[in-house]
């Protein structure tokens, strides 16, 4: 069941935003103008170093990834193997990190688009032939953020929706380093906003991105999630029915050697239960169950920061049955 929308929360700054922000900012520049001399390829061995350091020395950190790991894992995956998983998938984010920021200069970014190969490019041009655009969905795997740089770089009209930064210190720094990569964002500050630009975007046969390995605070539908209900948004599924548009999972993961294979699979098939609420849910579950299958056959691909289970539903939390695991991290 749908949640009910309610007004979101207003983001209040404070002091320590404002010291966190300059440090955050003084580090950015610093970082993007040594991109400007230094080839991406030789900071992967200080992403790796940074990785490694930094699982050994942020607690707070250790105990979100592993909990999160713990809930989707549970006992399937023994002690070792999930601090294992911890720490290569830390790593991993630190060079996706790296490379979001590189694609900023032109040369570093060349560099990457060559790096990707594409598999799966026929799946894609058989839905625009249709004339309704597609619909993209993937999660965050792998350096997503290179995903709309790499399709624009190869001629297609691709818009990554991306949700609103709410933090107004960050938003304007991060948005101008999103269009200096070269490529358009639709920014879900208001989903009814959001929803209309799409709508348009299909209807001119072009493609739209989303991100849908999200917890959905508000306005979610509950799906399961590795055998746990999550908040999960149901703009595909919302998007598919009004259009008719095909839905095609987009997964960018990378190779032991840093270079990335971006997967583009064939359309999902859904069954519909004949109903608006069902199709909605049944359509976003076959989503989100793909998501779970590249999440298992790759999980130290996977950015395992999101509080993926935090919200919870309604009648869990009438009931008082809320477990604690939801809320420890």
């Amino acid at each position: 069941m749908a949640q009910k929308r309610s007004r979101p929360k207003v983001y209040t700054v404070g002091l320590k935003d404002y010291i966190a922000y300059f440090f955050e900012r003084l580090f950015l520049a610093c970082f993007i103008f040594f991109t400007r001399l230094i080839p991406i390829t030789y900071l992967y061995p200080a992403a790796a170093r940074i990785g490694k350091i930094g699982a050994v020395l942020s607690p707070a950190y250790k105990q979100r990834i592993l909990g999160n790991i713990n809930l989707a894992f549970g006992k399937e995956k023994k002690t070792r193997e999930k601090l294992a998983l911890y720490r290569e998938s830390t790593v991993n984010t630190i060079k996706n990190y790296f490379e979001m920021l590189a694609a900023i200069n032109a040369l570093n970014k060349r560099y990457l688009n060559s790096a990707i190969q594409i598999e799966g490019r026929e799946n894609l041009e058989a839905s625009l032939k249709k004339g309704k655009g597609v619909i993209a969905v993937g999660g965050h795997f792998g350096s997503f953020s290179l995903v709309g740089i790499k399709m624009r770089e190869q001629g297609f009209q691709f818009h990554t929706v991306a949700r609103g930064i709410t933090d107004p210190l960050r938003r304007n720094a991060y948005e101008k380093y999103r269009r200096k990569q070269g490529q358009p964002f639709i920014y879900t500050r208001t989903s009814r906003e959001a929803f209309n630009m799409t709508l348009q975007i299909l209807k001119q046969n072009e493609i739209i991105f989303l991100i849908t390995d999200e917890n959905r605070r508000l306005g979610g539908v509950f799906v399961n999630f590795f055998n746990h209900p999550a908040s999960t948004s149901p703009g595909p599924a919302l998007l598919h029915l009004r259009t008719g548009a095909d839905v095609i999972p987009i997964m960018l993961l990378r190779n032991p050697d840093n270079s990335h294979t971006l997967i583009i699979e064939p359309p999902l098939s859904f069954s519909y239960k004949g109903n608006h609420e069902g199709d909605v849910k049944e359509i976003t579950q076959v989503i989100t169950q793909k998501i779970e299958e590249y999440v298992r056959k790759y999980p130290t691909q996977w950015m395992w920061t999101n509080r993926r289970w935090r919200t919870r539903p309604s009648e869990e939390k009438a009931k008082g049955k809320t477990d604690p695991a939801y809320r420890r991290y």
